[in-house]
């Protein structure tokens, strides 16, 4: 038997590649040790800066000022806004940009028209509390909170029948007979901003200035209050371009709309319970209601539209029932502008559009989500309910604001389709 002789690595062409092997292996190891560290380490949802949170144009506030940092809660930001009329919590950038143009609104209405103008002459004016869980309080003057809620919660009892209690929404049968209500919804339109906006100072402001107007103590908005001669007539109303949808919006009030929304939902051929469900939904103002019966309208290819109203339900917020209009929007958009939605279907408290070859599209409308444990099992699911069947199926995620770089990775592994910022690109509305 021969001797082994010891090997010296630096001696022979062989020592020299099982030196490159034994490195090779060694670099293996690290890099797989780094890449499962990573895959167990979650991003953390921290405050972030105002520069951070917000394009340049939306940073300076009207009359007020962003406090920092901004919160974060893994999807949405929220911002603490000091103003000269309050403090104000708007969670979500959807919100904060409609108080930018609410706080606008107030300032101007305040410099046209002295705080006291006509209310006595009038009729006293009352900010009327909200009466839903965790809203505005009846005093907003010293801070209007909000909840830091909404959409995480949804990312993670109607009463039907003849009868009905006026809703927040609705106005005094007296003040429509003296057409308060009308000039209220010429004054907001002319501000951009939403007539049954729950900003109780807001309110305040169109109903003090829509009084005065109407006892004639300014014509500097005489032009501007004409009521409408010649109104869209209901019967013929298609809601079917944003002008349309702005006009009825601004002539029409809340019984009116109620009304068209119920035809529209019945000609979708949607129950009447499920339809009463939806419209005496008390978190769903009825500009909400009317831009999603619109958008579902639209969607003339698609079956199982009753689903999208039947998860809708579930909003508990104002906040939430934005999550569904942007929601409807997105849907409505991705259907005009990539590919026929031919039925709606429900992941967990998310509805979603299903294509004709069974591709999936989630509308997704968050401001800036980060790669949490939550994220990975909703994004988990997602892929296996889309894919259980057909492992090539397409699943596409349309995001009103964007993902952090870690998200974006992970969703590209996973092979799901992103398009972000489709706030700005579709002109969601706020």
């Amino acid at each position: 038997m021969g001797h082994l002789l010891p090997l010296h690595v630096g001696d022979s062409r062989l020592g020299r590649m099982c030196l490159f092997l034994l490195i090779g292996v060694v670099v293996f190891l690290i890099e797989s040790l780094s890449h499962a560290t990573a895959a167990t380490e979650y991003e953390t949802p921290e405050p972030r800066t105002i520069e951070d949170a917000l394009p340049p144009e939306l940073r300076d506030v009207p009359h007020g000022r962003i406090e920092a940092p901004v919160q974060h809660d893994g999807y949405m930001h929220g911002y603490t806004v000091d103003t000269d009329f309050g403090v104000y919590l708007a969670h979500g950038d959807t919100m904060f940009r409609r108080l930018r143009l609410e706080l606008t609104a107030i300032a101007d209405l305040r410099a046209r028209f002295a705080p006291k103008v006509a209310v006595e002459s009038a009729v006293k004016v009352v900010v009327r509390p909200i009466h839903a869980v965790g809203r505005l309080a009846s005093e907003p003057l010293d801070t209007l909170a909000g909840m830091p809620r909404g959409v995480y919660r949804l990312i993670e009892s109607s009463v039907t029948g003849m009868f009905r209690d006026s809703s927040q929404y609705e106005d005094s049968d007296f003040k429509n007979l003296v057409q308060v209500a009308a000039y209220k919804r010429r004054i907001a339109a002319h501000y951009d901003v939403d007539v049954y906006s729950s900003n109780p100072i807001l309110q305040l402001e169109l109903d003090r200035v829509a009084w005065a107007s109407l006892a004639g103590y300014t014509t500097t908005f005489a032009m501007l209050l004409v009521p409408v001669p010649n109104p869209l007539p209901l019967a013929v109303v298609s809601l079917n371009s944003v002008e349309v949808l702005n006009r009825v919006l601004e002539e029409r009030g809340p019984d009116d709309l109620r009304l068209l929304n119920r035809r529209q939902l019945r000609a979708m051929g949607i129950k009447e319970e499920l339809i009463e469900k939806f419209l005496d939904q008390p978190y769903y103002s009825p500009r909400h209601q009317t831009i999603i019966v619109a958008c579902l309208g639209t969607l003339t290819e698609t079956k199982r539209r009753d689903r999208f109203l039947t998860v809708a339900l579930n909003a508990l917020s104002e906040e939430e029932a934005f999550f569904y209009q942007q929601a409807a929007e997105l849907l409505q958009a991705y259907n005009r502008e990539e590919s026929s939605i031919t039925e709606i279907t429900i992941f967990g408290r998310v509805p979603l559009g299903r294509t004709k070859d069974r591709s999936a599209i989630f509308p997704a409308p968050v401001d800036y989500a980060i790669w949490t444990d939550k994220t990975e099992a909703v994004v988990n699911r997602l892929v296996s309910a889309v894919r259980h069947r057909k492992r090539s199926a397409r699943v596409e995620m349309w995001i009103a604001g964007s993902l952090s770089p870690r998200v974006r990775q992970e969703l590209r592994e996973r092979k799901i389709v992103t398009k972000e910022q489709m706030q700005n690109k579709m002109q969601l509305v706020d």
